[in-house]
């Protein structure tokens, strides 16, 4: 290369440098705002309550200027690529009205239906449609979404219980089934009985209906087990009966009222020398219309303590909880521990898994003692049986072990 050409080269270089400093510095000042946006928006659409997403807001503007160097620059392409990379999955489309119904508790809440695109269909794109239940005076939080198909050769709509499009929804079956299986409880057994109305090998407790995908996924995957739902809005039932494909059976029933004195009653009504034990899987995701879980379901002394201390639980089962990021998960496991302390259990280990969204799918096991390190290679495998027996269109194994943390 000329002496000019290298002249012209350093000039090109040394601009280049002055440029990329540039933006390095005050990248985040850009990107950070856009970043805070972005997952402000991400949280109150998958249905948070406002105090998380102050939380949440107040974190995100740590990448504010004032941080400098690498670490900035580091910081702003997080931003960036997240920002950029996303995309709002289709049942947050505005959507049609098909059902306005009266709280109990004041308000209203809405049923809406979304067309499912034909690339998100079956191979036989086939004609389906998302329903999404929302409480109107906080419209831009979910209460659910259910997957309906309209079938050519069966009148009505067709509920797809395997289909859970909330990504925190596909975290708790995966979790809990995982969970179980992996304390030896008859889990793949379960999926493999015909349902042909014989007793139930499990048992399942579900706070908390929304628009009954997590119980009728349940249901629907384990032929072998039962599902008792409690919900305390009977607008939320009659809304998920009437328009988001939701339907009892035999092995599949709701409950109306407060899901912690339900668990309660049932713990201390049973009867004496019955086996010991009312639930496999104690399953709460119980949000009301402001995003807050109610205190009763996880506080020492709360309903769902005490229910454990009456033996609400078997041996080898489990609490599972959706709880909100940023949750600190050890004093509510921890009340979870002396409940079931108090049956006169052994409780096992604690731990969490985190769901796309961020929430915390905590769990809580009644077992022997069992290692951490011990017990992830268990749940590991666990996971991966489950996955093997239980279709579903989405990866079992990887949910119930991701970001894996023991409390």
């Amino acid at each position: 290369m000329s002496p000019r050409g290298r002249r012209a080269a350093s000039v090109f270089s040394a601009i280049c440098i002055f440029v990329s400093c540039g933006i390095l510095f005050w990248a985040p000042t850009f990107f950070a705002g856009s970043y805070r946006l972005h997952y402000l928006s991400k949280f109150r659409q998958q249905g948070f309550s406002a105090h998380a997403v102050d939380v949440v807001g107040s974190d995100t503007m740590t990448l504010s200027p004032g941080m400098t160097g690498i670490a900035v620059s580091f910081a702003a392409l997080f931003a960036m690529v997240s920002f950029v990379g996303s995309r709002s999955p289709g049942y947050l489309s505005k959507g049609a009205v098909v059902l306005r119904e009266s709280l109990s508790s004041g308000g209203s809440l809405q049923v809406t239906s979304i067309p499912v695109p034909p690339s998100e269909g079956d191979k036989q794109h086939c004609q389906e449609e998302w329903r999404v239940l929302r409480f109107e005076r906080c419209i831009e939080y979910l209460q659910g979404v259910t997957r309906l198909r309209h079938s050519a050769d069966k009148p009505g709509l067709q509920f797809l219980g395997r289909a859970l499009s909330l990504p925190y929804n596909q975290s708790l079956v995966s979790v809990v089934l995982a969970a179980l299986a992996s304390l030896g409880v008859p889990v793949v057994r379960a999926a493999s009985l015909p349902g042909r109305g014989d007793a139930p090998l499990l048992r399942f407790l579900c706070i908390g209906l929304g628009g009954g995908s997590v119980p009728t996924f349940f249901a629907d995957a384990l032929p072998g087990c039962s599902v008792d739902v409690v919900e305390m809005e009977p607008a939320v039932l009659s809304a998920a009966e009437e328009a988001m494909g939701f339907k009892q059976n035999s092995r599949l029933e709701v409950f109306l009222g407060d899901g912690a004195e339900f668990a309660l009653k049932a713990a201390s009504e049973q009867k004496p020398g019955s086996r010991r034990g009312l639930y496999d899987a104690i399953v709460i995701d119980a949000f009301d219309a402001e995003g807050n879980l109610p205190e009763s379901m996880w506080r020492p002394g709360g309903g769902i303590s005490q229910a454990l201390g009456f033996g609400l639980l078997r041996e080898a089962g489990i609490v599972a909880v959706n709880f909100l990021p940023g949750t600190n998960l050890e004093p509510r496991l921890g009340a979870y521990r002396r409940g079931i302390s108090a049956s006169g259990s052994t409780p096992g280990v604690g731990f969490s898994v985190t769901a796309e969204e961020g929430n915390l799918m905590a769990v809580q096991t009644c077992s022997k003692a069992i290692p951490p390190e011990t017990f992830r290679v268990i749940l590991e495998k666990g996971a991966e049986e489950v996955a093997s027996h239980v279709a579903c269109d989405f990866d079992m194994s990887k949910l119930a072990t991701k970001n894996l943390t023991f409390w």
